[in-house]
């Protein structure tokens, strides 16, 4: 509920929640801590919850509004020590057309208890959320957006021309809801200052599952939509006038260079983690009693320093985390487009010089050289992640072992240097970093340097639509990365078994029977869709299996659930049978690794 009396509001701090899935449960931990926090009437703190029940409708509360309200420009911060009462959202929760018991609508009802006390109350009306996209029971496979366009250009003849890195189709699902749920609180909540937390599923490179919604007709949310709902919050008038300090996203594997190049100038700053994220990681009462304090004691907001307390605050917690097995990273990116290019510049020179790298006519050494630096580096969510500086790091130390003067091990030296100029972190004597700061704790994070970059081992399937959505990634358009990928995927694939030379087992005769059967085998394989390519993870499909999100107990309809095992790092083809042979002699290169010519 907006407070009349406060003209000068510093802060309007949001929190979306993206839970209607398996996540819900522990999400109300969460919306507790916030209420615990406590208030101060110069900052607004807004949340969005979308519970998983069916027939739950979302919420959208402005927390502790009524105690703003009854102790007008009083601050009340982590309310009083020692005090065991035990605090609800249930007043705080802004209500549209519902009515109580008596026929009378509960907006009303609030309105005149709050004048019985003295106050004038304004109860904004939140926004109408997108139930008009439930469709109960409904299980769409990955990339329906992506699915929806190209079938759309399939269909039409007359109009070949369509991009389809070109969307404008209407914003549906997660895209609709937080765009409705940042606008209102724009509109109603005007700050001089802003920060957004999304809560939720994560992965919005290479898997259409970030901010998971289980009944909603579109699922999930791209990565060019995300950039499309936040580019449209950021030019509300009323934000266009201050400052869109922080966006955060307290999901899995979200610290990445294609997000960062994305989401450049939208905000000025994000903060997210390259591996797994935990329910219960994030501190947010602590995160909202540090905003609150600086407005008690300060007359003049620090923001980069209170941006750096909470990331400190968010990497102290997760040290218990340790006590359960598991490791994490965290990492705070200044988002200006000054600093987002000069990486993917550096990235770029080594898109190119990896290619380079990787052509037939260059000393094999080379592509091993690149193929170890992968495979030692650190890597996340499935070997589909990759940190790009400590690959690079681990680039440099194999080219040194091998000598510059093999191949061009000089050239991809230098760049590799390039990119690790670029992605370190922040300090005195390198003030202008993409990197602010980047810390780990645990062992399996020990490698981390900040931003991941997408670099699975083996192309994805056909049925995954990574590799056309990637092609209109802004990062792509810079650095040319998925060029890179291409001939990485076809220059590392192994020889199919019959092209590989050994001596030792003498080459079988096959009947044309059974010449006939591997070739209906092999066709199967690359045309349906349903194998997969190795290393590559699962569908969404029902029935089939992906990732299980640490952040929450699965479900049989959520596509982060059910039972895997790690990635493969293996590049193996997709076929048994002996390629062609060309003209110079040799195994046949090609490629695309999906499909053969015999």
């Amino acid at each position: 509920m907006a407070d009349n009396a406060d003209n000068q509001r510093e802060w309007t701090l949001m929190f979306y929640f993206a839970s209607d899935n398996p996540l819900a449960p522990g999400i109300v931990s969460h919306l507790k801590a916030l209420k615990n926090a406590g208030y101060h009437p110069r900052a607004s703190v807004l949340a969005y919850f979308d519970p998983q029940t069916p027939g739950t409708p979302s919420h959208i509360f402005d927390v502790n509004a009524i105690d703003k309200l009854e102790n007008p420009g009083e601050s009340e911060i982590g309310f009083k020590q020692n005090d065991p009462f035990v605090r609800n959202l249930m007043l705080d929760k802004l209500w549209r057309d519902q009515t109580d018991r008596n026929g009378k609508p509960i907006r009303d009802v609030i309105q005149s208890l709050m004048l019985k006390r003295g106050t004038a109350l304004t109860v904004p009306t939140p926004p109408d959320l997108p139930d008009t996209d439930i469709e109960i029971n409904v299980v769409q496979p990955a990339g329906e957006l992506q699915s929806r366009l190209e079938s759309e250009l399939q269909d039409s003849a007359t109009k070949p021309e369509v991009d389809l890195c070109d969307d404008q189709s209407e914003p549906a699902g997660p895209e609709k809801s937080l765009g409705k749920f940042l606008e209102f609180c724009a509109n109603e909540y005007p700050a001089n200052h802003y920060m957004l937390f999304v809560i939720g599923h994560g992965q919005i490179v290479g898997d259409d599952v970030f901010m998971y919604d289980e009944h909603a007709a579109i699922h999930s949310l791209t990565l060019r939509h995300l950039g499309r709902v936040l580019r449209k919050f950021k030019n509300n008038k009323n934000v266009r006038d201050a400052q869109f300090d922080l966006v955060s996203f307290h999901s899995c594997s979200m610290s990445s260079l294609e997000i960062a190049s994305e989401l450049q100038g939208t905000a000025n700053f994000m903060l997210a983690s390259q591996g797994e994220s935990f329910v219960g990681s994030w501190p947010y009462l602590s995160i909202l009693i540090r905003v609150f304090n600086d407005l008690k004691a300060k007359t003049k907001i620090d923001v980069k320093e209170t941006l750096k307390q909470i990331f400190a605050y968010i990497i102290h917690n997760c040290t218990d985390f340790i006590l359960a097995g598991y490791s994490a990273d965290l990492c705070l990116c200044e988002l200006s487009t000054e600093r987002v290019s000069a990486a993917e510049n550096a990235v770029a020179d080594l898109s190119t010089e990896l290619m380079n790298g990787l052509d037939p006519g260059v000393n094999p050494l080379v592509k091993d050289c690149i193929l170890l630096a992968h495979w030692k580096s650190q890597s996340y969510w499935q070997e589909n992640y990759t940190d790009l500086y400590d690959f690079c790091l681990c680039l440099d130390s194999y080219c040194n072992e091998l000598g510059k003067t093999i191949g061009n091990m000089g050239a991809i030296q230098a760049a590799a240097g390039r990119v690790m100029d670029a992605l370190r972190p922040e300090d005195s004597s390198h003030p202008q970093q993409l990197v602010t700061m980047a810390r780990f704790v645990g062992p399996a994070s020990q490698y981390a340097h900040g931003l991941s970059v997408y670099f699975p081992w083996a192309e994805p399937s056909e049925e995954k639509p990574i590799m056309a959505d990637y092609n209109c990634y802004q990062f792509q358009k810079k650095t040319k990365w998925l060029d890179f990928l291409k001939t990485y995927f076809a220059g590392t694939m192994r020889q199919s078994r019959r092209s590989e030379p050994d001596t030792r087992v003498p080459a079988f005769t096959q009947t044309p029977k059974e010449q006939l059967q591997e070739d209906m085998a092999a066709i199967m394989f690359n045309s349906s869709g349903s194998s997969g390519a190795p290393g590559t993870l699962a569908s969404n499909d029902p029935g089939k299996t992906g990732p299980r999100d640490p952040m929450g107990q699965v479900g049989p309809r959520d596509p982060m659930g059910g039972t895997c095992t790690c990635g493969s790092v293996k590049n193996f083809p997709h076929d048994t049978r002996p390629r062609l042979e060309q003209a110079k002699g040799g195994p046949r290169e090609d490629p695309s690794p999906l499909f053969f010519n015999f």
